[in-house]
């Protein structure tokens, strides 16, 4: 993982099919992932729940859903809630890795 400016994108696999463009975010409580890519990526609109997200620009509504799984390099769990929301980032990259994703490893980051 190298540092980019001022964000950490990563690599990540998610449902063990899809590769794509994250940005690490230590200070996300929740993994996300841009809707474009959900139904490539086999992460289905249904069942889901809706969330509160406090955001920067204010409080939003959000659905969640589940990725089977969810890989960053030989660190992977299953059955992560992912939150469905168009981040506005670039179009290379699919979402941002928060911490319900991060708190079941030990992360170490140099932003120098």
């Amino acid at each position: 993982m190298h540092k980019d400016g001022s964000t950490f994108p990563v690599d990540a696999c998610v449902n063990n099919t899809v590769q794509g463009r994250f940005v690490l975010d230590t200070g996300a409580t929740l993994t996300v992932i841009d809707p474009n890519p959900t139904r490539q990526l086999g992460i289905w609109r249904r069942n889901e729940r809706t969330i509160t997200l406090h955001t920067a620009g204010g409080q939003i509504q959000a659905p969640v859903s589940k990725g089977r799984s969810f890989r960053v390099g030989t660190a992977g769990i299953r059955n992560l809630d992912v939150v469905i929301h168009d981040l506005r980032y670039p179009m290379e990259m699919r979402g941002v890795i928060g911490l319900n994703f991060l708190n079941h490893f030990v992360v170490s980051l140099n932003s120098q």
